[in-house]
C-alpha cells in the first residue's frame, strides 16, 4: 500500500545542491516511471545562473519545477482526495 501511494504521489526533492543529489535522484526516480518534481525555492546551487540552468535542464527532461507553496498546495489537495 505505501508503495503504491508514494508512486501515485509522486517524489519531489529539496537540497543545498540540486544540480547533483536531488537531481541524479529525481532522474532514477523518473526512470522507475515515478512523477519526479524538483523544489525550485527549496534547492540551490553555487550561482544564480547555475540554479537556473538546473531548474531549466530538469524541466526539459525529468520532470515538473514547482515553488514550496506550489507544493504544499499539492500536498494539501492530496490529503484532501485522500480522506474522501
Amino acid at each position: 500500500m505505501f508503495s503504491a501511494r508514494r508512486h501515485n504521489a509522486g517524489a519531489r526533492h529539496a537540497s543545498l545542491h540540486h544540480s547533483v543529489c536531488c537531481e541524479s535522484t529525481a532522474r532514477d526516480e523518473m526512470m522507475r516511471d515515478f512523477r519526479t518534481v524538483m523544489v525550485s525555492d527549496g534547492n540551490a546551487a553555487i550561482t544564480d545562473s547555475e540554479h537556473e540552468a538546473a531548474l531549466l535542464g530538469f524541466h526539459a527532461m525529468f520532470g515538473d519545477v514547482v515553488t514550496v507553496t506550489e507544493c504544499q498546495a499539492g500536498f494539501a489537495a492530496g490529503a484532501k482526495e485522500m480522506a474522501a
